[in-house]
């Protein structure tokens, strides 16, 4: 990735620091709850997903 890129992820990410979702997903009586904070720490691994998914899409959506 870029430099500029890397640091616009950065900046947009650290908008998400302070947010935290829980989801409450039930039937039947039976209920999960899923909860979802963005960490510091994860940044790095969320990038690199992205990254993987473009991969992912340049190798196998191109191919005809």
């Amino acid at each position: 990735m870029e430099k500029d890129i890397l640091k616009s992820a950065a900046i947009a990410y650290q908008k998400l620091l302070n947010i935290e979702y829980r989801i409450v997903l039930g039937r039947k009586w039976k209920q999960k709850v899923l909860d979802i904070a963005f960490l510091p720490d994860n940044f790095y691994m969320h990038i690199m997903m992205r990254k993987m998914e473009g991969i992912f899409n340049d190798y196998w959506c191109d191919k005809k």
